[in-house]
């Protein structure tokens, strides 16, 4: 009689993909709400494999997602929204020998607020100053806003440009008290929203333009 040996061997080499998604310090991926997201999980085994995604979120304790064989896998979520975000699991076992392995990674869901930046004054309990207050609220995670001093440049275009910066802070309420000589008649104060969704070139604000 002739004995055949099979010598199995793997899962090894195994990657998680998942695009399009920006990588934070901490490793932690994040998306935007409403893209289109890419799921590609592959491992190498010997003669065979089984693959799984399966995914924890708040609501979720383990969903899975998609079961397959071969030596990747792959599915998307077509217009992402918060309730997508949580951790994501792929696991390989090799056929023959039942060896295990498995990676995981977690995935957060950005969206910036609907609207722009309001902004609103009031005179201060000191009646000497002035209250501007800045909201944006409705975006994860809390954005950065900036109250500021812009200029009108001299010409015929009358083109803004930024001036000092008064204050900075995370967070989506940022309130500044102005003593009231610091003002006068066709100053421009200026509330700036950044979020890291919104591109470098899009702008999302606010101002006032002071007149007596």
């Amino acid at each position: 009689s002739i004995s055949c040996l099979l010598l199995a061997g793997g899962p090894d080499n195994s990657i998680i993909d998942i695009q399009p998604a920006t990588p934070l310090s901490n490793g932690t991926l994040f998306v935007v709400r409403g893209s289109t997201v890419s799921f590609n999980c592959s491992s190498l085994s010997y003669p065979s494999q089984s693959l799984s995604w399966g995914f924890q979120g708040v609501a979720s304790s383990n969903d899975s997602l998609a079961v397959g064989s071969g030596s990747w896998l792959d599915f998307r979520i077509d217009d992402v929204q918060p309730t997508a975000q949580g951790n994501y699991s792929c696991r390989a076992q090799n056929s023959i020998s039942k060896k295990a392995a498995g990676w995981s990674t977690e995935l957060l869901v950005y969206y910036s607020p609907e609207r722009h930046p309001e902004c609103l004054w009031k005179s201060g309990k000191d009646p000497s100053h002035v209250q501007f207050s800045c909201s944006w609220f409705g975006g994860y995670p809390t954005p950065t806003l900036f109250w500021g001093e812009n200029h009108q440049k001299s010409g015929s275009q009358r083109k803004q440009v930024a001036g000092q910066l008064m204050e900075s802070e995370e967070t989506d309420n940022l309130v500044v008290n102005l003593n009231r000589s610091l003002l006068f008649d066709g100053q421009i104060l200026k509330c700036d929203g950044h979020h890291p969704t919104i591109s470098p070139g899009e702008e999302k604000f606010c101002s006032f333009t002071l007149s007596k």
